[in-house]
């Protein structure tokens, strides 16, 4: 476990649309956008890409970005003006972090279930 200190907190909203010229026989994939691209007939296919809350944290002088939109989503539901509004005024000034390491050894972080139910906690009694 890792102390890191928060600098800003961010939130990308998510897009979804209706696209033509999806060629017959192509199969869902990731766009290089970020766009997750599934194919529904007839030259159409839905675009969409979801809503993200990122934190940026310094952790030993380096700062990474460290995604907590999917533990809100899935405690509070949907990604509301009001629900973000709770998030981003409770934010911490400092998280526990876990460190993980993709395949190439790079390193990311995660933020820990405890403090991420402190955080949660705050934002209902703010709602």
């Amino acid at each position: 476990m890792v102390t890191g200190r928060i600098i800003t907190i961010k939130y990308e909203a998510g897009d979804f649309y209706v696209g033509q010229g999806c060629k017959e026989g192509t199969r869902s994939y990731y766009n290089r956008n970020g766009y997750y691209v599934n194919p529904i007939g007839f030259g159409n296919a839905t675009v969409c890409k979801a809503s993200k809350i990122i934190l940026k944290v310094e952790v030993e002088g380096v700062v990474y970005d460290v995604w907590i939109d999917r533990f809100f989503k899935e405690k509070l539901g949907r990604l509301t003006e009001k629900r973000r509004g709770a998030i981003m005024h409770t934010v911490p000034e400092t998280i526990a972090l876990e460190e993980k390491f993709t395949r190439n050894d790079n390193v990311y972080f995660i933020a820990a279930e405890d403090d991420m139910n402190l955080w949660l906690n705050r934002a209902k009694r703010y709602l």
